[in-house]
């Protein structure tokens, strides 16, 4: 759908309630209620007119990205860790885990923790480990220290090995 209009996102939670995946083309302007009732929002933007080239280039310092610090949320772990629990093999594909992760909280979005997606996110994580399959697609599951350590115990904290 190509829209910044806000009334669209009971239309969009409609349709998600139904199964559909809903994606969402709009501008900057977008409300976050239309954000959030979709399962991936696209932003776009006007392209700009080509301007022509000064005949002399002032620069004035050098220009500093803003760089946004990467973050591992542990909620991405425990998904891996639910969702590998119902497979026989102990692994979960990668488009399922988005899939997932976006219905549990329409807001995620890798670039919020400053990575460009989700397989560049899980490759930064110690206790997932992310492998190619032989079809082409990838799958995640949890590193051999990560189950002992999300165990559950009898009140006390989990047992790290050493």
């Amino acid at each position: 759908m190509v829209t910044s209009d806000s009334d669209f996102a009971y239309l969009c939670r409609k349709l998600r309630e139904r199964g559909a995946t809903v994606y969402i083309v709009g501008e900057e302007k977008t409300p976050e209620a239309l954000h959030n009732a979709s399962d991936q929002f696209f932003q776009w933007a006007r392209p700009e007119s080509p301007k022509p080239p000064a005949s002399e280039s002032v620069q004035t310092g050098p220009e500093t990205a803003q760089i946004t610090p990467k973050r591992r949320p542990l909620l991405v772990v425990e998904a891996v860790k639910l969702l590998a629990s119902n497979s026989p093999e102990g692994k979960v594909h990668l488009s399922g885990l988005g899939q997932y992760l976006k219905r549990t909280d329409p807001a995620f979005s890798p670039q919020t923790y400053g990575h460009s997606g989700l397989l560049n996110m899980l490759r930064t994580y110690d206790l997932l480990i992310v492998q190619q399959e032989n079809e082409g697609g990838w799958t995640v599951r949890l590193a051999p220290s990560a189950e002992l350590a999300l165990e559950p115990s009898n009140g006390s904290p989990p047992i790290r090995p050493l």
